[in-house]
């Protein structure tokens, strides 16, 4: 009897622990099942990031070393003392932030990996943030979706599908990206007592603003050239077209027809009449002086000369414009200072989740935590806030839950759109817009009732392993070639581009097209 009933109990001991397992086994799953099922919610709302991580008394302490580009804010030391009392509290984590600025990200973003500096968050961007060419030397970590939806499930559940699509390079995702609707287009802002000294009554072309800069130019003053012309990216855009993403060059040489949903062929700069152009107009301005013979060397900021009074117009998208255009006006009414969109005719397509994210060093030895810290940067209101205005009450208060306004003491951060999400970002609370404030929400507005464009090929990031090479020596005679003709700074435009057509060709140009080629026609088939 005793050996009876204690065979009885141990069977129903067994029976208890294998239901108890069972039951586990199912919660789990069916908490996975919930946070894939997330990930395809592109409408969800922000949730509170409360507990989205595993719980804070598991994880060792660690310190997460991020780098941003731009320059440093002053007060930054301050701002993230707040943000890492929050991270300390949720993911037993800090972060230091360092800088790259403006002048140097070009030359010194590569060497932090090439040097095998120890660090693990960095930002990152398609075509000018090197996201493409870091991917294709190894440096970033890829991040499966079992580990996004792990380590920061409030991002996988707010960010739409195609964020993901369109980050993907191989198949592989190698940024966090930010979550956020900008339209893509430059934008001036112009000095309007000029414009009616040289007697333009309104300025909504390409042509009438090559003719604008002549007129300025003449009479001694630049066009836009404070840290390098950047007018080649109004001339195609005025035309419809756009750089297809990751190619080099910060892909100034291949282009698209976003403006054509029928039209998938990939233009070569060099090839382009349009382009030829350009370089001709260019070295006409530069003759006349519409910007400094030095300005290839110049170490100006984009606004500088604007700001100055040097030059008469600011390109840039339209919030910055905005901004600059804002502190122009206050300290030279009489500037008239107004905001101009010269391709008004043209259709529009808003930017890419390619435009701004962070991803993490590949000899991270703090993925997982890097991934959570992202999570809190990206979805709890609280972080972003710091992060992108600084502490409330001394650099901001709030104007209900969703506005904003700064106080005489502003903070000025630099480089806080890698984890953007217009979800829970604030806007700024406009109560005395100003005139270009309305300018530009009527920018914003045409933008909006404009039809969008939804050209396949947006979403197209070129992945330049196959010819790292190439890409590699093309880089490097941009600045020999071209540079000079975008700034019009060569003898002779035919023959400087015949140079440049040779160099780029013996530097394995047309084998850059050719995988250009191969890998749009992949990626239509797929995705068709």
């Amino acid at each position: 009897m005793r050996k009876t009933v204690s065979l009885f109990l141990v069977m129903v001991m067994l029976i208890a622990i294998f239901a108890g397992c069972q039951q586990q086994s199912e919660s789990s799953q069916s908490s996975s099942s919930e946070v894939s099922a997330g990930s395809s919610d592109s409408s969800s709302q922000p949730e509170s990031s409360e507990a989205s991580e595993p719980g804070n008394e598991e994880l060792e302490p660690v310190e997460l070393i991020m780098y941003l580009i731009g320059d440093t804010p002053t007060e930054v030391d301050e701002v993230y003392g707040k943000i890492n009392e929050i991270l300390k509290e949720k993911i037993n984590a800090t972060v230091t932030p360092k800088y790259l600025s403006w002048a140097e990200h070009d030359t010194k973003y590569s060497l932090l990996f090439s040097g095998n500096e120890e660090f693990d968050i960095i930002y990152t961007a398609s075509q000018w943030g090197h996201y493409e060419q870091t991917v294709s030397l190894g440096g970033l970590a890829p991040l499966s979706e079992e580990m996004i939806s792990t380590y920061a499930p409030d991002i996988w559940k707010e960010w739409p599908t195609e964020a993901w699509d369109q980050v993907k390079i191989k198949g592989n995702i190698y940024m966090l990206p930010w979550n956020k609707a900008q339209a893509r287009r430059n934008t001036l802002a112009i000095r309007g007592d000029l414009l009616t000294k040289y007697g333009y009554e309104k300025m909504d072309s390409y042509e009438t603003l090559l003719s604008f800069y002549e007129d300025c130019a003449k009479d001694g003053m630049y066009a836009c050239g404070e840290g390098g012309v950047n007018i080649y990216w109004l001339m195609f855009e005025s035309l419809g077209y756009y750089a297809l993403a990751g190619t080099p060059c910060d892909s100034q040489l291949l282009l698209y027809n976003f403006a054509d949903l029928d039209d998938v062929d990939i233009t070569y700069a060099l090839e382009w009449e349009p382009f030829v152009e350009y370089c001709r107009e260019m070295k006409k301005l530069a003759d006349m002086g519409a910007w400094s013979s030095d300005v290839m060397n110049s170490t100006q900021e984009r606004q500088d000369g604007f700001l100055a009074g040097r030059a008469a117009s600011l390109i840039w998208n339209t919030g910055t414009c905005q901004i600059h255009g804002n502190t122009a006006a206050k300290n030279n009414p009489e500037w008239q200072v107004g905001l101009y969109d010269i391709a008004s005719d043209k259709p529009f397509f808003n930017t890419s989740h390619l435009q701004n994210g962070v991803a993490i060093n590949a000899k991270s030895k703090n993925i997982e935590r890097s991934i959570m810290a992202i999570n809190q940067f990206a979805t709890n209101p609280e972080v972003q806030d710091l992060a992108q205005f600084g502490i409330e009450g001394k650099h901001w208060v709030a104007v209900g839950d969703t506005h904003y306004k700064v106080t005489d003491t502003p903070y000025n951060p630099s480089n806080y759109w890698g984890w953007t999400n217009s979800n829970i970002e604030r806007l700024p609370a406009n109560e005395n817009p100003t005139e270009i404030d309305l300018q530009q929400e009527a920018i914003d507005q045409s933008y909006k009732s404009r039809s969008a464009t939804n050209h396949i090929l947006n979403c197209f990031t070129f992945d330049q392993e196959p010819v790292a090479t190439q890409c590699a020596a093309v880089d490097a005679v941009k600045n020999t070639y071209l540079l000079p003709l975008m700034n019009g700074l060569v003898e002779d435009v035919d023959a400087a581009i015949a140079e440049y057509k040779s160099a780029l060709d013996a530097a394995g140009m047309q084998d850059i097209i050719t995988e250009a080629k191969k890998q749009v026609e992949s990626f239509i088939a797929e995705h068709s």
